[in-house]
């Protein structure tokens, strides 16, 4: 599916911004993005991280509240072991908006699998 070139509405809104492994236009608004670090403070240093999930995730799900739930293993710092790093984005159409990210050792509920790495 194909996707206009991203446009950066700037630091100041969106202090995390990222694409998805379609080319989708993920983004986390500043005001959940800074409650959430409050909450889990080494999320302020997993930028490269929760990019690397959206990009080339292991597992995609469509969760029951209509979000999308992506996970990937390997990208955490090895205190962590073999957790999945999940992320979970709210769709707006073709704008995501990440309302949640942390490390998991499971797979949460889900409705169905959009994509699963091989």
């Amino acid at each position: 599916m194909g996707y206009p070139a991203a446009v950066s509405c700037g630091n100041g809104l969106y202090p995390f911004q990222a694409t998805d492994y379609e080319g989708a236009w993920i983004r986390w608004q500043r005001r959940g993005y800074e409650s959430h670090v409050r909450k889990r403070p080494e999320i302020d240093e997993w930028h490269d991280e929760i990019q690397k999930t959206l990009a080339d995730p292991s597992v995609v799900v469509e969760l029951p509240d209509g979000g999308r739930g992506y996970y990937r293993q390997g990208v955490l710092p090895t205190r962590y072991g073999t957790c999945y790093l999940f992320v979970v984005v709210r769709w707006n159409g073709a704008l995501g908006d990440v309302a949640t990210a942390f490390p998991t050792d499971e797979i949460k509920p889900f409705v169905r699998i959009v994509r699963m790495s091989k």
